[in-house]
């Protein structure tokens, strides 16, 4: 909405607005495919000592026509995906280790319909509309954590959205929309008991976790624009009002966080945490934005585009602004194309987020946090019932709404027999970022709180940043009998926190988490080739490599009294380890039959295929254990999928 051709990127020189499809014209048309992967044709994780029974089906089918002549044009879509995806438990127990395959069962169905009534010459009306459930087992299972300690997820939502369209002129269309999405989730978990966690040796107990939610989106939306011969104008505005309500005993049975195995083994937890208060929860939020945008075509070689976009809602304070946007368009003879662009790109606070805050308020929820408490009575200490103060979280007073800067400048060239070379290099940077802050922390090197009748004071601000550096050069080219393209991106992201909820390792300095980003790979490499292959068949082969990701080395304690395990021994920053490389390559083999109709396109096809899935069973590390108190510290425990081998057929007429 609003994003038009002047975003991040800059757009292109040939910035041209959708097509309008007019109802009940057009063939019919359909497809049906289905594939499936099962144990038999997979290999056995590195990490794990088994290989557990699994299958995975895929059925998908669509119709599409004119279901009325010159009225009514539509698509019927089905979809069921069966999965039992699998994952390794390796962990380090009282009993001794253990190193196992489990898998996630999940069943997911929707019906889809869209389409388009041809009310009159210049108005149509589009819609959509969509079903989904969705069923899961042993979520949260795998690495360090127990079966035992898994949870069963079920949920559905629908959507609904109307369009209608006016071709005022040739020149002109107006437009207005609704749209309706409704959802619900419930979670809970297979064992009712305390949830015990040490650090990275394995995690047991109950989930900690029994919670439902429904969810109610309405947005109403209108736009108008005009495409001249040089000029193109473009604007619009969006109101939406989304509504939740909730009932979660998250926490309610408590947590032990143990520093390590022996920690466990003597019955000396580091801290006992456990929630309280009313589990119910309704919430609403009202947001506002619109937008300007033109076009200029001042010659054949260049264009240039300009934008405002205005964004708004309620919830928090500092709840509004405009973020100008622009970038250009500039052909450097016939076959070399330079683009730039740039602008302010704002995030609105999203429900779910505000939710989790207003919920632990202190006043309808809050948490008791015990520090080396008493095993498995917290309370009984000395045979006395001690009951802490009891934390919360808040809005901080200033929270604004968090944004990014970017810009982008980018050029493509062409060149003899369909060679075609780009680079582009891209810069952003986040402002008014979102973190969570302890202000109610012991000072370093104390014991006592600034507040001492409270607990932990978790404050919501807008006080974070980050910054990201991308060079991306790539390659494609397109010949009789072989296709290819490939790609190499060199980056460099930092930040200082690791999201909304997450704290700093001091409070009292959250700069000091400054570092690299936990989603940054300096080295990335994507390369994708096809070409005929005997027979008649499609061989397709995908190969992409990438540096490893960082992770954090925390010493498993709390050395400054905050009530947080991610304390950093002194001199390392946050995100300081690096992570194992990564290299895959994935094959597809396919071949069409077809069943009727000429040569030139139309009839009835029939492809077969088969899709390798790492195709050379590469043994892709992940990232180790940052834990100083684990045994595992610094080795691997996990692992990337092995090799499958998926088979499937489509059906299109």
């Amino acid at each position: 909405f609003g994003g038009g051709g002047f975003g991040g990127g800059g757009g292109g020189g040939n910035n041209r607005f959708e097509v309008i499809q007019r109802g009940g014209v057009g063939d019919y048309h359909g497809n049906f495919s289905f594939d499936f992967r099962d144990e038999s044709l997979t290999a056995r994780n590195a990490f794990a000592d088994n290989k557990p029974p699994f299958q995975q089906r895929n059925i998908n089918a669509n119709v599409s026509g004119p279901f009325i002549r010159n009225f009514l044009t539509a698509s019927v879509t089905f979809n069921q995906n069966e999965e039992e995806n699998a994952d390794t438990v390796v962990a380090s127990t009282p009993t001794g280790d253990v190193s196992f395959g489990v898998v996630r069962p999940a069943v997911r169905r929707s019906y889809s319909s869209n389409g388009q009534m041809q009310l009159a010459a210049r108005h149509a009306l589009h819609f959509a509309t969509r079903y989904e459930n969705r069923t899961s087992q042993n979520n949260g299972v795998g690495n360090f954590t127990l079966p035992e300690r898994g949870w069963t997820s079920t949920g559905s939502d629908v959507f609904v959205g109307l369009r209608e369209i006016w071709s005022v002129s040739p020149k002109t269309v107006h437009e207005v929309s609704f749209s309706y999405f409704g959802g619900s989730f419930a979670g809970e978990a297979v064992t009712s008991q305390a949830t015990i966690n040490v650090l990275d040796a394995f995690r047991s107990g109950g989930a900690g976790l029994s919670n439902a939610r429904s969810i109610r989106n309405r947005t109403v939306s209108n736009l108008f624009w005009y495409e001249g011969e040089r000029l193109t104008f473009k604007t619009g505005m969006e109101l939406g009002y989304r509504a939740a309500s909730s009932t979660s005993r998250d926490g309610f049975l408590g947590e032990f966080t143990f520093s390590s195995l022996e920690d466990f083994l003597a019955g000396r937890p580091l801290t006992y945490r456990v929630t309280r208060g009313d589990p119910s929860l309704d919430v609403s939020q009202t947001e506002i934005s619109g937008f300007v945008q033109t076009d200029w075509r001042v010659n054949r070689r260049l264009t240039l585009f300009a934008g405002l976009r205005y964004e708004g809602q309620t919830n928090l304070s500092h709840n509004d602004g405009l973020d100008p946007r622009v970038a250009f368009a500039y052909a450097m003879g016939s076959s070399t194309v330079l683009r730039g662009g740039g602008g302010l790109f704002r995030q609105n606070l999203n429900l779910p987020l505000v939710q989790d805050v207003m919920r632990l308020d202190g006043t309808r929820q809050f948490e008791v946090v015990v520090s080396n408490p008493t095993y498995p009575d917290p309370f009984a200490g000395g045979g006395a019932t001690v009951v802490p103060p009891s934390s919360r979280r808040v809005f901080a007073p200033d929270l604004a709404l968090p944004y990014e800067a970017r810009a982008s400048l980018s050029v493509e060239r062409t060149m003899r027999w369909n060679l075609q070379v780009d680079a582009a290099y891209n810069v952003d940077r986040g402002v008014n970022q979102l973190r969570s802050r302890n202000v109610n922390a012991p000072a370093p090197g104390g014991t006592t709180r600034p507040l001492r009748g409270e607990g932990n004071i978790l404050q919501l601000e807008s006080t974070a940043r980050s910054r990201s550096h991308s060079l991306r050069l790539g390659i494609r080219q397109r010949l009789s009998f072989f296709n290819y393209n490939g790609s190499y991106t060199l980056s460099s992201d930092h930040n200082d926190s690791a999201g909304p909820l997450m704290l700093p390792m001091n409070s009292y300095d959250p700069e000091a988490d400054w570092g690299r980003a936990g989603f940054s790979r300096r080295h990335r490499f994507n390369f994708t080739a096809n070409s005929q292959a005997p027979f008649g068949t499609l061989f397709t082969i995908r190969g992409s490599a990438t540096s490893g990701n960082p992770y954090n080395i925390t010493t498993g304690r709390d050395d400054n009294n905050d009530q947080t395990t991610n304390d950093r021994p002194p001199g390392v920053a946050r995100n300081s380890g690096n992570g194992p490389r990564y290299f895959n390559v994935d094959m597809t083999l396919s071949k069409t039959f077809r069943l009727r109709g000429n040569a030139d396109g139309g009839g009835a096809l029939l492809n077969v295929y088969a899709n390798l899935n790492n195709a050379f069973n590469i043994v892709n590390l992940q990232n180790p254990s940052g834990v100083l108190t684990s045994s595992f510290f610094g080795i691997p425990t996990s692992a990337a999928s092995a090799r499958d081998v998926e088979l499937g057929m489509r059906f299109q007429f």
